[in-house]
């Protein structure tokens, strides 16, 4: 059996058959979040990771951004994303409910040239 069919195996035994995440080794990380975007970040300019359990929901924060997801399988997705090993999600409305983009508020205002110039 090839190591990518050994791990999918592992996996599914693991965690049950789920079609919400690929699991695969990749250095970008996809999210097709529920406006039908898809955003998609180096791995390793991940900021921060935080898991809430009361709410099932992850958040991952990169510097264009943080991609909440909720449902009762974030936890084990997000074993999985943080081994490099899911890298690829969307949300199936039953293990993953959600994935959306919370953007960056804020902006730096335009220069106002008169002031700047002195004149």
């Amino acid at each position: 059996m090839g190591e990518t069919a050994k791990k999918k195996s592992d996996m599914n035994d693991r965690y049950g058959e789920t079609h919400c995440w690929e699991e695969r080794s990749e250095a970008v990380s996809s999210f097709i979040l529920d406006s039908g975007e898809v955003f998609g970040c180096p791995f390793f300019h991940l900021v921060r990771a935080q898991y809430s359990p009361g709410g099932q929901l992850l958040l991952l924060e990169w510097s264009s951004g943080v991609v909440a997801i909720t449902g009762p399988k974030t936890l084990e997705f997000y074993k999985e994303f943080a081994r490099q090993h899911a890298t690829w999600i969307k949300a199936d409305g039953k293990d993953i409910q959600s994935v959306t983009l919370i953007r960056p508020t804020t902006a730096v205002p335009p220069l106002n040239r008169k002031s700047n110039r002195g004149v």
